[in-house]
């Protein structure tokens, strides 16, 4: 019985394969999904030679996380051993800690505007639209105010990450956007209208506003499919010919962790969507990357090169957005949790009366709404206890 069962199994998973079910595309494993390990650190006899050996090699096995352990040392090698705490050690740790984790995520908001956004920045954000925008022939930018009040009383303005101009007045929006978001291409047309607003205002009363360009670089997936496609570009068209109706406005975003691998055969586009995406986990600049755009990208984002005070801001900074996500995981899966368990109540006793099949339905599609508010409610609750504003809440919430 036993052996037949498993003919049994291997021919299921055999005709899985065959047929394409088993052939789903599992998305990539990040730092925090990967296997840890103790690192036994032995009187603390350790060098910087040696231990940036060692990162290398445990991540080279795909580790992802080590817990260091000191412990007692090895009988007549005491004159390396390094003593717990000390000044000494503490700054063998700090090493330790920035070879781990050479590169800084700028993708969070002040690491990306400091990155391309201020004047030291400006190459780096010249070639990056360059890459973007062949068409577009940039030479040399300008930054703009990034905040813009609505003309309309009592509106709300908005807040660009980037806006700048280039040489022939043509104006370029810059927006970074970490997590899903719902209405995110409709927040496009809204932030993109002001660019356009702002130059009619202030003109001579013409509407022959110079070109406005929206970009965003997305650290998710906005559309589906595995075609190979990252990214999706938007100009107003005619439905039926295609003909442009003005050349005036134009959409580009970025889908960053559709970007899986790189060759040297791929184009600087998807290598520098590529970096963006996985800069954490990077401990060299790969090879593929040698062009100058690559080398200002990376010298901005290491963070041996911080000062002292960037340093505890990035870490602020890092924990802040760790503890974010984790809140709103949290609140998630607690508001779902309850919605379903509302749901099911709901259609049990909907069930009772129209049919148990169509209670279930019913009750489930009621429990997701219910959830889902409630699991807003609970994350707004979060958030107000960590002590963020109600602008801030509104702006994660968006």
């Amino acid at each position: 019985m036993k052996k037949s069962l498993t003919y049994l199994v291997v021919n299921l998973l055999l005709l899985m394969i065959a047929t394409g079910a088993g052939a789903q595309s599992w998305p990539e494993a990040g730092q925090d999904a990967k296997s840890g390990s103790i690192w036994w650190w032995m009187g603390s006899a350790v060098d910087r030679e040696n231990l940036r050996y060692n990162l290398r090699e445990y991540s080279s096995r795909g580790i992802g996380s080590l817990l260091i352990v000191p412990i007692y040392g090895v009988r007549g090698n005491e004159a390396n051993n390094i003593e717990f705490l000390s000044p000494k050690w503490m700054e063998t740790l700090r090493f330790v800690e920035e070879e781990g984790e050479r590169y800084a995520n700028i993708l969070l908001d002040y690491w990306f505007k400091r990155s391309f956004g201020s004047e030291s920045g400006k190459r780096l954000m010249i070639l990056t639209l360059r890459e973007i925008l062949p068409e577009a022939d940039i030479s040399d930018i300008t930054y703009g105010n990034k905040e813009h009040p609505n003309p309309f009383p009592d509106s709300h303005g908005v807040i660009f990450d980037i806006e700048c101009t280039s040489g022939d007045g043509s104006r370029f929006i810059v927006e970074v956007q970490l997590a899903r978001q719902a209405w995110f291409m409709e927040r496009a047309l809204f932030y993109s209208s002001f660019a356009i607003q702002e130059q009619v205002l202030q003109g001579s009363g013409s509407y022959g506003f110079m070109p406005v360009y929206f970009i965003a670089l997305m650290d998710f997936s906005l559309h589906s499919g595995d075609d190979g496609r990252f990214v999706y570009r938007y100009n107003l068209l005619d439905v039926k010919t295609g003909e442009l109706m003005t050349d005036r406005i134009s959409y580009t975003f970025l889908e960053l962790p559709k970007v899986r691998s790189i060759t040297e055969g791929s184009s600087n586009l998807e290598k520098l969507c590529y970096a963006l995406h996985n800069m954490t986990v990077l401990k060299n600049r790969p090879p593929e990357m040698a062009s100058e755009i690559f080398e200002l990208l990376f010298s901005s984002a290491e963070i041996a090169k911080f000062a002292p005070e960037e340093k505890i801001k990035y870490e602020y900074d890092m924990t802040t957005e760790r503890d974010i996500r984790n809140q709103i995981a949290y609140s998630r899966e607690e508001g779902l949790a309850e919605g379903l368990e509302k749901g099911r109540a709901e259609g049990l006793e909907k069930g009772l009366e129209k049919g148990r099949e169509e209670g279930r339905v019913e009750g489930k599609a009621e429990g997701k709404a219910e959830g889902k508010a409630e699991e807003r409610r609970h994350i707004i609750k979060k958030l107000k206890e960590k002590g963020f504003s109600d602008e801030e809440v509104a702006s994660i919430l968006e």
